[in-house]
């Protein structure tokens, strides 16, 4: 064995050595890389990685935003942000981000599968608001309201939109209606994060299982997982998934191992 095969040998047996002392702690070192497990499933942790393995978008798009998603505005503030989101109710948190960040503009109205209007479930959680009927909605407090519709693809030709993008969904159910019209910017889209679901909260909605068969087909694989929710007994009730380009730079550039 070479001397550089020894020192490599030598590395990897105390990194291992190490692992087993720290992983009562939730921590590990991959590649002489200390890595906290806690913070490893969250929007800052997925785009450090991104960053990472040299992601640098020219346009970040937003659908959903609410009232935002701060890490993602943070992590790459010379990219053009495109929000979009149909309530009124958000404007007072568009206009805080517009004033907060630079490069940032914003829409108000539904991203869908084509333009027009849309019917919405308003919620008074504006986060909760949703083209389809949630489980969990009181009819009492959930108001039906018509809104302005717009594709993706529409925004981007209006706009002059450049690629690479990165594409952030989280629309309560209707992540996939929205990438349905966005067939054309999906070409310069290298990474998409969506949320998904593990149970039918949101009648006719998608579950993970169809979200990630959807992506297989249109050519996007499941790379990380950037948020998890939970009951309040400990059930995994949603995820967050990053999904990237089966051809794009993450799965020929970017490479993760462990050991």
């Amino acid at each position: 064995m070479t001397t550089p095969e020894i020192s490599t040998s030598i590395r990897k047996t105390g990194r291992r050595i190490v692992n087993r002392i720290l992983r009562p702690f939730g921590v590990q070192i991959y590649r002489e890389v200390l890595v906290e497990r806690s913070r490893r499933a969250t929007y800052a942790g997925g785009l450090a990685m991104l960053k990472k393995a040299g992601f640098d978008p020219k346009t970040v798009i937003d659908v959903g935003v609410a009232s935002g998603t701060m890490e993602l505005y943070e992590a790459f503030p010379t990219a053009r942000h495109v929000l979009i989101d149909p309530l009124e109710e958000a404007r007072p948190f568009l206009e805080e981000i517009k004033r907060k960040f630079a490069h940032v503009e914003y829409i108000l109205a539904a991203a869908g599968d084509a333009p027009g209007t849309l019917e919405l479930n308003v919620h008074p959680d504006i986060a909760r608001s949703s083209a389809y009927w949630e489980s969990d909605y009181d009819p009492a407090v959930v108001e039906k309201r018509r809104v302005p519709a717009v594709t993706i693809d529409q925004i981007r030709r209006e706009k002059n939109l450049e690629g690479p993008i990165l594409l952030k969904v989280d629309v309560q159910g209707g992540e996939l209606k929205v990438l349905e019209g966005a067939a054309e910017t999906l070409n310069d889209v290298e990474c998409i994060v969506l949320e998904t679901s593990l149970y039918e909260f949101f009648k006719g909605g998608p579950l993970v299982s169809g979200v990630v068969d959807y992506m297989q087909r249109i050519g996007f694989a499941v790379q990380d997982v950037w948020s998890l929710q939970y009951r309040n007994d400990g059930t995994l009730l949603m995820i967050d998934f990053a999904f990237v380009r089966t051809n794009g730079m993450f799965r020929t550039v970017h490479r993760f191992r462990g050991e």
